[in-house]
């Protein structure tokens, strides 16, 4: 009879324990996913934006160019994760010439 109970619960630990490990390993598939997605979307409108400040600075003025780089700071840095390092470091550059 004991052999049955501490089997029961055994097998109830492992049941559990898979259950608990399916579950972890879904979510951060799921995490990945997201992040992926994330950094395609992040990275098309990163394009956009230094696009913009390209036209601004070679149709206007480069303070008018300064000002969209601005414009568009606050969106880089909410952004800053899921662009490639380099990115951050060549708008701070181009912001910093730009003055």
């Amino acid at each position: 009879m004991w052999e049955t109970i501490i089997g029961g619960v055994i097998a109830l630990v492992g049941s559990f324990g898979a259950m608990w490990f399916q579950s972890r390993r879904t979510l951060r598939a799921r995490m990945d996913e997201i992040t992926a997605e994330r950094k395609v979307i992040a990275n098309g409108e990163a394009y956009n934006y230094i696009k913009y400040v390209e036209a601004a600075h070679l149709q206007d003025t480069p303070e008018k160019a300064a000002n969209v780089a601005h414009q568009y700071e606050s969106w880089l840095f909410a952004n800053r994760l899921f662009l490639p390092s380099e990115f951050v470091s060549n708008w701070l550059s181009l912001r910093t010439n730009l003055h």
